[in-house]
């Protein structure tokens, strides 16, 4: 186990501050929409314009880690990620919103996608399964913490946005300074859905 987290602590790290930030964000909407006068109707459009956002992301994220490798596509989508976050408190009109949504969506699963090529390239058949775990407990522990930290702030306030921000910024120290190499990009078989 230590062997794995001496190998994996810089994505799991990273991993761990994202899935905070998404947690501020993702309770913080609710209650921010609320506080807007945006009927339910019109959050659960606005929210699934996330999966939207992740469905688009999942297809183009392997063309340009292709193109650009691992690191750079993490950093840009961290920075995507980060900005959503802002101009949510910039424009508070549902279109907006639903855009915003739809990148960080998009976004996350570009980011999701280069950690979890990345730990796999790491993980033999042997400890796959370890790993695999603990990069779900760090998720699910990264996205409960954040919204538990709802409750530090304002309720639907400014400094809750700029904390998400902020969590989802700081995420990509942890994998530039890491001294690992990022895994080989492997074009991923393209199955049908009747195959699926």
């Amino acid at each position: 186990m230590l062997y794995l987290l001496k190998n994996a602590w810089a994505l799991l790290l990273g991993m761990l501050l994202l899935m905070i930030g998404n947690g501020v964000q993702g309770t913080l909407l609710g209650i921010r929409g609320s506080m807007e006068g945006f009927s339910p109707d019109i959050m659960s459009y606005l929210m699934s314009a996330y999966m939207v956002g992740m469905l688009v992301g999942s297809q183009v994220a392997p063309i340009l880690i292709k193109n650009v490798g691992h690191v750079r596509v993490f950093g840009a989508m961290a920075a995507i990620a980060s900005a959503t976050v802002l101009i949510h408190i910039v424009f508070l009109n549902p279109f907006a919103w639903a855009t915003m949504r739809f990148a960080s969506g998009f976004s996350f699963a570009g980011m999701y996608i280069v950690c979890e090529s990345w730990l796999n390239e790491k993980a033999t058949n042997e400890n796959r399964g370890q790993l695999l775990s603990l990069y779900t407990i760090t998720n699910m522990g990264g996205m409960g913490a954040g919204q538990m930290m709802v409750s530090l702030g304002q309720e639907g306030g400014t400094g809750l946005f700029l904390l998400a921000s902020v969590m989802i910024s700081i995420a990509v120290v942890p994998i530039l300074i890491t001294a690992s190499s990022a895994p080989n990009y492997d074009a991923p078989e393209r199955i049908s859905f009747r195959r699926l």
